[in-house]
């Protein structure tokens, strides 16, 4: 469209409501979770989205991960923009606030999210009670709406089932969706852990993927899912799955690099997982030579091409 920036921030609710009447369908959008050199990783992603001619991909942050990792939605924002820039991409940034849980003032983490351009939000209340859940999730959905800009329909996201733990069952998820309004996604569990991968229940995700398009919804969100095998992502599209979040395998794939240094890669063993130490050993993982980050960042970008491919989004591009 005249006058739109190359380079802008996108919610990809009206997607997903196309999406959820079948006018799309026969893949998963990739969720890349950018938890360290987050503007190198985001120049690899963006290199790797111009090569298979995509831009059907999310950039995200966990809650959590902004408290470990040290950074703001803001800083975040503005480093995948920057790299956006640095790689000539033009078209749409999907910024999106992971697993956003009700905890440590959520309403003030929301409204910065927002204005940094994050206009795709999961709110995970999945660790309470369902009722309380379904309330919650409700309270966050209205607070977003209100704070949303005028010309933006953020995409928001519910969760039902905490991950790594038991498995969502039909009936949960059912009553969940009867009672919450406004959501056009639902994270279920089904097998898998965060960094750990798992065994996903087949039967039990194509059960709950008809669920969520029945009430509506573009389909479920699968999660834990970067430590899959090829053979398991590339199954996820046909079992309707519409979002697959992608964090632990990109991660290793950095500090398990034989040029990632050692000096630092030691520290890691004084912290209780890799995860916890990122923020502490920042500085130093950023001072990494330039040189060294690039070449890490082409293993990077490979596994980036390989995630967009098992998940069927390359050669598919999306017009806002």
């Amino acid at each position: 469209m005249t006058g739109e920036p190359k380079i802008f921030y996108a919610s990809l609710s009206a997607f997903y409501e196309k999406m959820a009447h079948d006018e799309v369908s026969s893949f998963s959008v990739p969720a890349f979770n950018l938890r360290l050199l987050t503007f190198d990783m985001a120049r690899a992603l963006f290199r790797a989205a111009q090569k298979v001619n995509t831009n059907v991909f999310i950039m995200e942050i966990a809650q959590s991960e902004l408290g470990y990792t040290k950074q703001t939605p803001k800083g975040f924002a503005k480093q995948c923009r920057a790299a956006a820039a640095a790689e000539n991409y033009q078209g749409p940034i999907l910024l999106q606030g992971d697993h956003f849980k009700p905890k440590n003032n959520l309403e003030k983490l929301i409204k910065k999210a927002v204005k940094a351009g994050f206009y795709n939000i999961d709110i995970d209340c999945s660790v309470l009670p369902l009722q309380q859940n379904i309330e919650e999730t409700n309270r966050f959905i209205e607070f977003i709406r209100k704070n949303q800009p005028q010309d933006i329909v953020v995409n928001i996201g519910g969760e039902v089932g905490e991950i790594g733990e038991e498995n969502t069952s039909v009936e949960h998820l059912k009553q969940f969706l009867q009672s919450v309004k406004g959501i056009n996604k639902v994270a279920v569990q089904t097998g898998t852990a965060h960094g750990k991968g798992g065994q996903i229940d087949w039967q039990l995700l194509k059960q709950l993927s008809a669920a969520a398009k029945e009430y509506g919804l573009a389909g479920v969100v699968q999660h834990g899912a970067s430590t899959l095998s090829e053979d398991d992502l590339r199954k996820l599209p046909r079992h309707g799955v519409c979002e697959v979040h992608l964090a632990t395998e990109l991660q290793d794939v950095i500090l398990d690099h034989p040029l990632f240094p050692s000096e630092i890669k030691n520290k890691f063993s004084l912290y209780e997982n890799r995860k916890q130490a990122l923020g502490p050993l920042k500085k130093q993982i950023n001072n990494i030579p330039q040189t060294i980050k690039d070449q890490i960042m082409e293993e990077v970008e490979k596994k980036f091409i390989f995630f967009f491919e098992c998940l069927a989004v390359d050669n598919i591009t999306l017009s806002f």
